[in-house]
């Protein structure tokens, strides 16, 4: 009876790990530089920046309390002033019309409105939580 070689068949299992890897590697070059290619990070990008433009003055303002308060971030939206809190609201979504001189005037308004504006209506009041539209 022969004493098999020590190791032979992990060297032979190896060399045909390696044989795999090397046919995968040619078969799919084309999916691994596309890989590498978006896996890079491009430093060099041409974007125009102005610091005068990204200057931020008030975050605090009555459509970002509506809007942390749509998102439900209850913690950022805790942050606002009390007036900011009072300034928005759904009681400034509504008009109060007394006669029929206003309510003909505020027809006459809605007739004018683009039908872009309609949609951004539309779409702002079926996102918010509480209106239906």
């Amino acid at each position: 009876m022969s004493v098999p070689e020590p190791g032979k068949h992990l060297r032979a299992s190896r060399r045909s790990e390696t044989a795999a890897r090397e046919k995968a590697l040619e078969e799919y070059k084309d999916l691994a530089d596309l890989s590498l290619k978006l896996a890079r990070i491009c430093i060099d990008a041409p974007i125009e920046f102005s610091m005068a433009d990204a200057k931020l003055e008030n975050l605090y303002t009555p459509e970002a309390y509506e809007y942390m308060k749509r998102l439900e971030f209850k913690s950022i939206a805790a942050r606002f002033g009390e007036e900011i809190k009072h300034e928005s609201g759904p009681e400034k979504q509504f008009v109060l019309v007394e006669d029929f001189s206003e309510a003909d005037a505020l027809f006459e308004k809605a007739k004018r409105r683009t039908a872009s504006e309609w949609n951004f209506l539309r779409k702002r009041f079926r996102d918010s939580p509480r209106l239906m539209f």
